[in-house]
């Protein structure tokens, strides 16, 4: 059996000394410019994140330049440059429980209170803070919360206990302390929105009136609100009785309108049918003045006829014809019945007079 490690070939193993100098070199200057790209990145490239402000400051020249927008920064590496970020952002500082506001009041009382500060960097004024505070945040304690502290101590320290308890009085005191602490931060490049100071903490005997106090106040707003519910019920009731009465008053005008309609109408009615008698009437009328006119006319006539006849009897009288009267007086007298009385009882008539007979048928 023939022994296969005999027959291998050996491998070839290169060692360094085989490797080209220039090869060599050439990776060295790479492995260079690759850590020279790096360090070149990392100093001299800096990101500004939203809500950030940026002071590039030029340790070359000592001048400071402040960057307001948020983007890529592209500056001097290697120290020559530096960037400093700050948050741009409202920013709110809190003090309270044991680390709230110890304010002693005028009339010498103690009393704590949360107290918050709502402020914010000026974006165009960062250099102010940089080179007066430092970078960093150490412009929030060493500066924002002293200034708070100090401030609050001095403006609701010139009210009484009883003063401070009311949050009106509070609110005054707290936008004087907002106006004094933007005068002296204004400096530094920070500006103050809000303070707000709650939840204050009075010594147990005053707590203990407050709450009685407030018991008080308590049982003023509930009766409060108990004679404003009333009220409104009194004025839902008022509504009500007024929505009924108008509804009624609707109800009774439509009804009264309605009624001098049907009123109107009737009075139409009756107009139009006097106004139709009146006509009737006055074409009877007409009528009968006509009947009248032609009765006058007729009676008229009769008469004139009458006292023609007359007259020719008058004039035929006048010329003596008396067998003319006598005709006449026949005439006249015919069918008329005479009666006569004696004056004597004898049968024999001596004397008859007609005169008087003749006067009483004129008289009739």
């Amino acid at each position: 059996m023939t022994d296969r490690r005999h027959n291998q070939t050996p491998q070839y193993q290169p060692s360094l000394k085989d490797i080209s100098p220039l090869l060599t070199g050439t990776g060295i200057v790479f492995v260079l410019l690759i850590g020279f790209a790096l360090a070149i990145a990392f100093t001299g490239i800096t990101i500004v994140k939203p809500g950030e402000v940026a002071l590039i400051m030029n340790n070359i020249t000592g001048t400071a330049t402040p960057k307001v927008t948020n983007g890529t920064i592209v500056h001097l590496p290697f120290g020559m440059t530096k960037v400093y970020k700050l948050d741009k952002t409202q920013q709110p500082i809190r003090m309270q429980g044991h680390d709230g506001v110890q304010i002693k009041t005028n009339d010498g009382s103690n009393v704590t209170m949360n107290v918050e500060v709502q402020y914010q960097v000026i974006p165009a004024e960062v250099q102010k803070i940089i080179k007066i505070i430092g970078r960093g945040d150490r412009y929030k304690q060493g500066l924002v919360r002293a200034y708070t502290r100090s401030i609050i101590r001095d403006t609701l320290g010139t009210l009484s206990v009883t003063e401070i308890a009311n949050p009106s009085n509070r609110d005054g005191k707290l936008d004087e302390s907002k106006t004094k602490m933007n005068e002296s931060l204004v400096k530094y490049g920070i500006t103050v929105s809000l303070i707000t100071a709650t939840n204050p903490k009075f010594n147990s005997d005053y707590e203990m009136m407050i709450k009685k106090r407030k018991e008080a106040d308590q049982e003023v707003r509930n009766q409060r609100s108990a004679q404003i519910t009333a009220q409104q019920e009194q004025y839902k009731k008022v509504a009500e009785a007024t929505r009924i009465k108008k509804v009624a008053i609707r109800k009774a005008e439509g009804e009264l309108v309605a009624k001098i309609i049907v009123v109107v109408e009737k009075a139409k009615q009756m107009l139009e049918k006097a106004e139709a008698e009146g006509y009737t009437l006055e074409k009877q009328g007409e009528q009968a003045l006509v009947e009248g006119k032609n009765e006058s006319e007729a009676i008229l006539i009769e008469g004139l006829a009458k006292a023609e006849a007359i007259k020719k009897l008058s004039e035929a009288y006048e010329k003596g014809g008396q067998a003319l009267v006598r005709e006449a007086l026949a005439e006249k007298f015919r069918g008329v019945i005479l009666e006569g009385r004696p004056y004597s009882l004898s049968t024999n008539i001596d004397r008859f007079k007609m005169e008087k007979i003749i006067g009483a048928q004129e008289k009739k």
